[in-house]
């Protein structure tokens, strides 16, 4: 991969890609593909009024790559094409040829400039040769050669639509089998089985705007924070409506001249809180009593809508506030009790999630960030058979703290109500006096896309959350990257993988019984010889409180024990619990002390 470019680099390449150009006329005979943009520097060079991208742009290592959503487009579009060789050619010596695939070769015969080109019927990066020029189709047996040749400063020109290979292919997965997918995916740029409306598109001046708002909230659109319509007017100027009120009464007008003074306000409450971070400068006792109120609000700000002057202002703002006075390294033996300290961790969180930078903010957040073993293209089963209540499906993978992985998602689920969940302690610890960990540490991810970009500030074990009434088979999600945690199965893992699997990297483990699901850490398991030894006493307790209860032994949906350092209800004190999740009781030490005798 590589790093991440600015906004404003990205734009200075849509410039020279543009150049000379008042419209991209798409129209006719041939049906392009919707292409699908995952990657930190990709973006779109045209984009049709559904908001489907047809044409893009990415970087790739020291490498560029141009991609078309048809191969009509190279002959249709030659102005376009000569901008495109001359962008992926930069910087290279006049000598470098343009090497043409012959089945490509029709893309020099309306080209006006001087290039040289040399006809390949295969690529070879030993013909000397700056750029490539392809169609999707042939690129299969040679895709890690181009790769190869992309990441160590080669261009890429590639075009082709995957809809009709897709209907071939029915029971494929577009995304990851399409020949052209395995060069311009790990661009983060990948050909749809999904039709495109071919049109006659403007050239803009600037990458669009419709795009350039999910760039800067790293692929996902926040909506206002409060469901007022009114937001969408407010949320601009940088105000907004909240859920909360004031009762009905008669108010004192504040004093102009002392209002900041003695008045709440947050742009002033957030400035005074900065000179203190960053510049030591003391806070008055009332500024002190604000913080409270300044952390909520902190929060709501970063939920608004992000096109605003005022919002890319106060951001700065916070990130100059983690950069300098860092985050709180909050753990059990370092808890967290002061105001100021509570603050910034429960604004680092909002602010991870919105940053346009979030691997340069990662070092200034979290200071241990062990590197781990990965396993890639991990295929997840799906069953489920929910019952009235949502149920989360194991997926046996672990992100670390920042991780970034892509997963690809079955149709059967998509935009049907579920989620990727990362991470498993689901308490709030917002109104917690003295914090062993952040306030939330569980991230949701709704299903709405094929391709998922999936990260969270703190990692956690990775699930996915089935709706209510939902029944599907055999559905396979595969995660891109991820770190393998220790997970056995009672009847689906064997004794043999299981001394293999209990030595998986993640902090996180999880056994999985008949009725029951435990998550714990994962030294706890790493010595466990026989799991279905602990698998039998387990269903035997189960099996017992279901007789209690005069219900089936099949539990409907199996209940799940989880540890946590700190729970929002009950005794704090207590080092270690599990919590139950169907009605939310505790069960403290002494139960962690039976999971794990015999």
């Amino acid at each position: 991969m590589s790093s991440p470019h600015s906004i404003s680099q990205l734009e200075s390449t849509y410039v020279s890609l543009m150049r000379g150009l008042k419209e991209l006329d798409l129209r006719g005979p041939s049906v392009p593909c919707d292409l699908i943009l995952t990657g930190d520097n990709a973006f779109p060079l045209a984009m049709n009024s559904h908001g489907q991208v047809l044409l893009a742009a990415s970087m790739y290592g020291s490498g560029r790559i141009v991609v078309l959503g048809h191969e009509a487009f190279m002959s249709t579009l030659p102005n376009f094409i000569t901008n495109a060789i001359h962008w992926l050619k930069e910087d290279k010596s006049e000598d470098v040829s343009v090497g043409v695939h012959v089945r490509s070769k029709h893309v020099i015969e309306k080209v006006q400039s001087k290039f040289q080109f040399k006809f390949m019927d295969d690529f070879s990066s030993n013909k000397g040769i700056g750029v490539y020029v392809t169609d999707a189709y042939s690129v299969e047996d040679k895709a890690k050669d181009i790769i190869d040749f992309m990441k160590s400063g080669g261009g890429v020109l590639i075009a082709g639509q995957a809809w009709s290979w897709a209907e071939g292919n029915p029971k494929v997965n577009t995304l990851l089998q399409f020949p052209g997918n395995k060069v311009s995916g790990v661009a983060g740029v990948y050909f749809s089985k999904h039709r495109g409306d071919a049109e006659c598109n403007p050239v803009y001046p600037k990458i669009p705007d419709s795009w350039m708002s999910v760039v800067c909230s790293q692929g996902v659109r926040r909506p206002a924070k409060r469901p007022s319509p009114g937001n969408k007017i407010l949320n601009k100027m940088g105000l907004t409506l909240l859920s909360k009120y004031i009762t009905a009464g008669s108010y004192k007008a504040p004093v102009p001249c002392e209002a900041l003074k003695k008045t709440y306000n947050f742009r002033h409450a957030l400035q005074k809180f900065a000179g203190h971070v960053t510049k030591g400068e003391k806070l008055a006792e009332q500024e002190e009593a604000w913080l409270n109120k300044l952390s909520l609000d902190c929060g709501t700000f970063l939920h608004m809508d992000s096109g605003n002057n005022n919002y890319k202002q106060i951001l700065s703002t916070f990130t100059e506030i983690l950069k300098k006075g860092g985050m709180p390294q909050v753990c059990e033996s370092c808890p967290v009790k002061t105001a100021r300290d509570k603050l910034i961790l429960n604004v680092a969180t909002d602010v991870y999630k919105v940053h346009p930078n979030k691997d340069e903010l990662l070092s200034y957040l979290i200071k241990d960030d062990p590197l781990l073993p990965v396993v890639y293209n991990h295929k997840v089963r799906i069953d489920v058979d929910t019952a009235d209540a949502v149920e989360w499906v194991s997926t046996g993978l672990y992100l670390t703290p920042g991780m970034k992985t892509y997963m690809s998602i079955p149709e059967s689920i998509l935009n049907k109500g579920w989620k990727v969940q990362v991470g498993c302690q689901t308490d709030n610890l917002n109104n917690a006096k003295e914090l062993k960990r952040a306030p939330c540490v569980c991230e949701h991810f709704p299903v709405t896309a094929e391709m998922m970009l999936v990260h969270h500030l703190w990692g956690g074990l990775i699930y996915l959350v089935a709706p209510p009434k939902t029944q599907v088979t055999g559905a396979e999600v595969i995660v891109q990257m991820a770190v393998p945690a220790p997970y056995y199965k009672s009847g689906v893992t064997s004794m043999e993988a299981w001394q293999l699997l209990r030595t998986a990297p993640s902090p996180w483990a999880e056994l999985e019984f008949e009725n029951i699901i435990l998550m714990v850490p994962s030294d706890e398991v790493r010595s466990l010889d026989r799991p279905d030894e602990l698998a039998a006493v387990w269903d035997k307790i189960m099996r017992a409180i279901a007789d209690l209860a005069s219900i089936p032994h099949k539990f409907k949906r199996k209940e799940r024990f989880l540890c946590d350092v700190q729970i929002s209800h009950g005794n704090n004190t207590m080092h270690k619990c599990l919590i139950l999740l169907h009605y939310g009781h505790f069960i403290l030490d002494f139960l962690y002390f039976l999971i794990f005798s015999r």
